[in-house]
C-alpha cells in the first residue's frame, strides 16, 4: 500500500515540478508526503497517525510497536497470498529475502546484495531523468547549429522529434514504476528506504546505478516478451527445448527432472521448459534483469496478449531507417503466461558460481544461452556445470565467445572444449539441421558442435545488425 502511494506521489511530483513548477498544489502534496513519510518512520512520535494505518502494517518490514524486531522475524508471514506459500517460487523468494538481510557496511559493500538491489531500482526510478539528459544534449546539439543550417533542417520536423521522444519517455517510464513498484513488494522493501538510499548516493563520484542496464533489461522484454522479438528466439530457442524432449520424451516424467538455466534474463526461455512441464530454476545475477523478469511474469493471466505497449528505440538514434521507426512501440506479451507452468518456475538471484554450493549433484540438465562467456573465470563455469549435474546429466549450450570486461582467461572455442573434457564431460552428436558442423575437420567433434547464425538484441528495421555464429554442443557428464 505505502509503496505504491509514495511511489505514485513521487512520480506526480517529478512530473508536475519539471513542467509547472511547485504551485500550491503540488506543495500541500509534498508536506503531505512528508508528514506520512514521518509517521511511518517514527511512529512514536507521530503516535496519533498511525491510526491511519491498517494494523499489523508496516512500511519498513518492521512490525509496529517493534523498533528492534529481528530481520527474519516476519519472513515467512510476507505476501502469502500474492506470492504462494510453499511453492518453488515462495522458497526461492525467502531465500534471497535472507541474502538481502542488513550487515555490518552494507552500504558500501558494492558486492552486497542489498546495496546491488537497491541500485538496479534506482536505475529505474532515474529512467525517465536520464534519458531526458540525453534528449537535452540533443537539443544543445541542435542549437549550436547556424541560423541558415537551422534553415535546411526546417525541411525536416527534428523539434517535433525530440518533442515525441520525451512524451514517449514518459509513457517508459510508467512501465519502469511498474517494475520498481513490483519488486519493492516482491523483496520486501518500501519507497522510503529507495528514496533514502537515492539521496544517500545521489553525488556519489562514482554513479551507483547503470542507466545502460535499465535500457538494456527493457530492451529484452521485447526480445523475450513480443512478437517483434521472436526472430531471435526462433534461431536459438528450437535447438535446446527439441533436445530436452529428445532426452526426455515422456512428458508424464519430466515433473521429476530439474533444469537449471543460469544468465536467465528476463526468463522466456526458462518459462518455455517449465511450460514443457520441467521443474525449472532461472538464475540470474543482475538485479536490473530479475526486476524485469519478475514484473514480467507476475502479469496476470487474465490480461489479453499485447496490453503494454514499450518504446524500446528512443534511446539509440543512431543506424536509424526513418524517425517512425526510432518512435514506434512494440507489444507486449506475446503469451499468456500458463499457472501451472510457472509454478514450476522459480528465480534465484545471485553469482552462478556460488548460489548453488551447496547442490552438487542435483540437477539433471544445465541449459546455457549466451551464458558462458560472460564468466570472468570461464574454467570456473564449466567446473561448477559439471559440478551440480547428477552422473550422467547433460549440458545444452548455444552462444558466442564474446569475452566481457576483464576475464582472466579467453580460451578459443577448441580450447573451450578441451576444458570441458577434462573437467568431466563427453560430447554427444547433433542433428545437421542445427547448423554447420564447426569442427568437420576434427575427428573428435566432428558432427558434435554446430554453428548457427543468431541476433542478439537487434532490430529488424534499422540499418545495423548485431549477430554471432553461436555454437551449439550438448554433452553429459561422465559417470
Amino acid at each position: 500500500m505505502f509503496n505504491h502511494l509514495f511511489s505514485a506521489i513521487y512520480q506526480f511530483m517529478t512530473r508536475n515540478i519539471s513542467s509547472h513548477g511547485a504551485g500550491p498544489t503540488v506543495v500541500v502534496i509534498i508536506l503531505t508526503c512528508f508528514v506520512v513519510l514521518a509517521a511511518v518512520q517514527y511512529p512514536l512520535v507521530f503516535p496519533w497517525l498511525q491510526s491511519f494505518f491498517p494494523p499489523g502494517s508496516s512500511a519498513l518490514g518492521v512490525q509496529p510497536g517493534s523498533q528492534t524486531a529481528s530481520p527474519l522475524a516476519h519472513i515467512h508471514d510476507m505476501q502469502k497470498i500474492e506470492f504462494g506459500d510453499g511453492s518453488n517460487r515462495q522458497r526461492a523468494r525467502l531465500r534471497v529475502l535472507k541474502q538481502l538481510i542488513k550487515t555490518k557496511g552494507w552500504e558500501r559493500d558494492t558486492s552486497h546484495p542489498r546495496r546491488r538491489l537497491l541500485a538496479a531500482l534506482m536505475g529505474f526510478l532515474e529512467y525517465r531523468e536520464k534519458m531526458e539528459e540525453g534528449v537535452q544534449r540533443k537539443r544543445s546539439g541542435w542549437a549550436k547549429l547556424s541560423v541558415r543550417q537551422k534553415e535546411f533542417m526546417s525541411t525536416v520536423p527534428y523539434a517535433e522529434k525530440l518533442e515525441k521522444t520525451s512524451a514517449l519517455i514518459r509513457e517508459n517510464d510508467i512501465l519502469a514504476h511498474k517494475i520498481i513498484d513490483y519488486g519493492l513488494s516482491y523483496y520486501d522493501l518500501t519507497f522510503t528506504e529507495l528514496l533514502s538510499f537515492r539521496s544517500a548516493h545521489k553525488n556519489d563520484t562514482r554513479p551507483v546505478s547503470d542507466h545502460t542496464s535499465v535500457v538494456q533489461s527493457l530492451k529484452h522484454i521485447i526480445r523475450d516478451w513480443s512478437t517483434s522479438g521472436s526472430h531471435e528466439r526462433d534461431v536459438t530457442f528450437p535447438q535446446i527445448l527439441t533436445t530436452l524432449k529428445k532426452f526426455y520424451p515422456d512428458a508424464a516424467g519430466r515433473g521429476n527432472k530439474k533444469i537449471l538455466v543460469p544468465g536467465a534474463g528476463l526468463g522466456r526461455l526458462s518459462y518455455e521448459i517449465a511450460a514443457m512441464g520441467f521443474e525449472t530454476i532461472a538464475n540470474e545475477y543482475s538485479f536490473y534483469q530479475s526486476l524485469a523478469h519478475l514484473w514480467m511474469i507476475s502479469i496476470p493471466n487474465s490480461t489479453p496478449r499485447d496490453s503494454f505497449t514499450l518504446y524500446p528505440f528512443i534511446n539509440w538514434w543512431s543506424h536509424q531507417r526513418t524517425t517512425a521507426s526510432l518512435l514506434r512501440g512494440v507489444v507486449f506479451p506475446d503469451t499468456l503466461l500458463s499457472p501451472p507452468a510457472l509454478e514450476r518456475l522459480s528465480l534465484i538471484d545471485g553469482d552462478f558460481t556460488t548460489a548453488f554450493y551447496a547442490e552438487f549433484g542435483t540437477y539433471d540438465v544445465v541449459v546455457t544461452l549466451f551464458f558462458i562467456d560472460t564468466a570472468r573465470n570461464i574454467v570456473d563455469y564449466l567446473d561448477k556445470i559439471h559440478a551440480v549435474l547428477k552422473p550422467g546429466g547433460v549440458w545444452i549450450n548455444l552462444g558466442p565467445l564474446l569475452y566481457g570486461t576483464g576475464p582472466w582467461v579467453e580460451p578459443s572455442l577448441n580450447e573451450v572444449l578441451a576444458i570441458a573434457e577434462r573437467v568431466g564431460f563427453e560430447l554427444v552428436p547433433t542433428e545437421e539441421k542445427w547448423g554447420a558442423d564447426t569442427f568437420v575437420d576434427v575427428e573428435q567433434w566432428r558432427g558434435k558442435v554446430r554453428g548457427a547464425f543468431a541476433g542478439y538484441s537487434w532490430d529488424q528495421d534499422s540499418l545495423s545488425r548485431n549477430a554471432y555464429q553461436a555454437q551449439f554442443w550438448v554433452a553429459t557428464k561422465k559417470m
